[in-house]
């Protein structure tokens, strides 16, 4: 109706499609979770990839990305891969939202018995304290790490960027791997 009137906002647009951009998004990543074939470390990996490439493109940010070049053959659990998806997605909208950041790096390795994945910046950082009081985000995410029976670990401080590490081992995220790729 107040488009039909002429009376609609350009802010209640620009919302709109902000709205509308984020619930895709959503609900393509539903569906990448949902589907069976995506439940291995190297689709995970994959996708942590390109979802942080396409979102942080634009980003008046130097981004920086290091990932293995061979990964195990591991098939992982559904609730396993959600959770690593969540957390990661939760801390790359927090360095965009909140750092200042002009540096970002995601990296990701596996070693013999881990996968890790690190999202660090060089923003302002935060008081860990005060920050866990505050809001749920960190909460969640730690959540999240804690039920696949990882490591979350984040350390930050005014003026010192911000480092989140998330450490799983691969006998919680499925078989054990090939031990040819390692």
């Amino acid at each position: 109706r107040k488009i039909r009137d002429n009376q609609m906002p350009e802010k209640d647009l620009g919302n709109i499609s902000t709205i509308t951009k984020e619930l895709v998004d959503n609900m393509r990543d539903l569906i990448w979770v949902l589907n069976p074939e995506n439940t291995t470390l190297e689709n995970l990996i994959t996708r942590i990839r390109e979802y942080c490439a396409d979102y942080l493109d634009g980003v008046p940010a130097d981004t920086q990305f290091s990932f293995p070049d061979a990964v195990p053959s591991l098939n992982i659990s559904r609730e396993v891969q959600r959770n690593i998806f969540s957390t990661v997605k939760e801390a790359v909208n927090n360095c965009v939202k909140h750092s200042g950041a002009t540096r970002i790096l995601i990296a990701a390795r596996v070693d013999r018995e881990h996968f890790v994945l690190i999202i660090s910046d060089n923003g302002k950082g935060f008081d860990e304290q005060s920050a866990r009081k505050e809001g749920n985000g960190l909460r969640n995410m730690k959540h999240r790490i804690d039920v696949t029976g990882g490591v979350f670990e984040i350390v930050s401080g005014n003026g010192i960027g911000t480092q989140i590490t998330i450490s799983v081992p691969f006998v919680l995220l499925g078989t054990d791997p090939d031990p040819e790729i390692l």
